[in-house]
């Protein structure tokens, strides 16, 4: 019990994860703490997967709590809105 454990992150890990967790805050404007615990655990599963971009991080947290995968964000922003008309987010990819 005397020895001390080795931290799971290191500093500029931790850093990274503050960072975007602030962001994906930032950008939902909850005050939901159940949310936020969402944003939590996904920052900390991508960054546990070895994802170190803040903004990814960021928009892992903003998916999670929208309940949105990467998929169904990419399949949607490839979909035409409406016959004839030119999906703006799909000319970005």
């Amino acid at each position: 019990m005397g020895e001390s454990a080795e931290p799971l992150y290191d500093d500029e890990t931790l850093r990274l994860m503050s960072e975007a967790y602030e962001a994906a805050d930032k950008e939902l404007g909850t005050s939901d703490k159940a949310l936020q615990v969402t944003m939590a655990v996904a920052i900390i599963r991508a960054v546990n997967e070895g994802e170190r971009d803040p903004g990814r991080l960021a928009a892992a947290a903003v998916l999670a709590v929208r309940g949105e995968s990467e998929e169904e964000t990419e399949r949607e922003a490839k979909r035409p809105l409406r016959p004839g008309w030119i999906n703006l987010a799909s000319l970005l990819n």
